[in-house]
């Protein structure tokens, strides 16, 4: 059956042929109602909004260059494969030389010289050998210097000199039971100083005295934790409650301050009371 049979064959129009482009016809002006309506509001150009004439210049473009796309596309994929296989090959621009490429048969990286003295392997200790024997003459000798005596007595300890102008040390005699030391602190117009008492014993001792001569004219204007007592150049220094008991390899102190120069160490003697 023929369609539209029952509309009269001058009432069917064909249908309309585009004859130029998709954008030339989106951007003619229509006539008619739109075009009245265009022309009361002021309103000049194409009827159709920027984004709908963008993608139709597109779908244009895209028609008339699909070709040039192809071809395009054809040529780049072409030039990968190419490169592809000249890398595989080896061919240029990707060749490499022959000789470096090739294996070496039998190579061996070289050992690193011998550090120690003995370098051939036949001189190196095995577990066959044995370490020598020291010689007995050398074992001699070690025994010798061991029971050898003393030919001189150990030199006495040297005064150390102290920014007070003072000695620390010198010769001190004490009893089996108490060593003193002396230790100069300051020195100006008078000196003071510090006696020290360790307990050499080796037990508790309840007590203890010590005593010095003078070297010079010195006299003890000021002392402190000690009972100082002095005739002419003898001075004795006995224990007071707080120090008299001293522990086991313990040790008391006391000081004084006496006039003239501290330079000149005198010996001091101490005994347990």
């Amino acid at each position: 059956m023929r369609p539209y049979a029952d509309i009269p064959a001058h009432m069917v129009e064909a249908p309309a042929v585009l004859t130029a482009s998709v954008r030339e016809v989106l951007d003619r002006p229509t006539a008619g109602a739109d075009k009245s309506e265009a022309d009361a509001a002021g309103e000049s150009g194409p009827r159709f909004s920027p984004l709908r004439r963008w993608l139709a210049g597109a779908a244009e473009y895209r028609r008339l260059h699909a070709a040039r796309l192809v071809l395009g596309s054809a040529a780049v994929a072409m030039l990968l494969f190419t490169g592809v296989l000249l890398h595989q090959f080896g061919t240029w621009p990707f060749s490499r030389d022959a000789n470096s490429a090739a294996p070496v048969p039998d190579a061996k990286l070289p050992l690193p010289p011998a550090t120690g003295t003995d370098a051939s392997p036949s001189d190196r200790p095995t577990k066959d050998k044995k370490d020598p024997e020291p010689s007995k003459s050398a074992e001699a000798k070690k025994d010798a210097v061991k029971h050898e005596a003393p030919t001189s007595a150990p030199p006495s300890p040297p005064e150390t000199p102290v920014p007070g102008g003072g000695a620390v040390g010198g010769d001190q005699a004490g009893s089996p039971g108490c060593d003193p030391s002396w230790q100069v602190d300051s020195q100006w117009e008078h000196f003071s100083v510090t006696v020290r008492i360790t307990n050499s014993s080796g037990k508790r001792i309840n007590g203890w005295e010590v005593s010095w001569t003078w070297p010079g004219d010195q006299h003890v204007v000021k002392y402190w934790n000690a009972d100082v007592r002095q005739s002419g150049n003898t001075v004795t220094a006995g224990n007071v409650d707080t120090n008299a008991e001293i522990a086991t390899t313990g040790e008391a102190s006391f000081g004084l301050e006496a006039t003239g120069s501290g330079d000149r160490t005198p010996q001091l003697t101490c005994r347990v009371l």
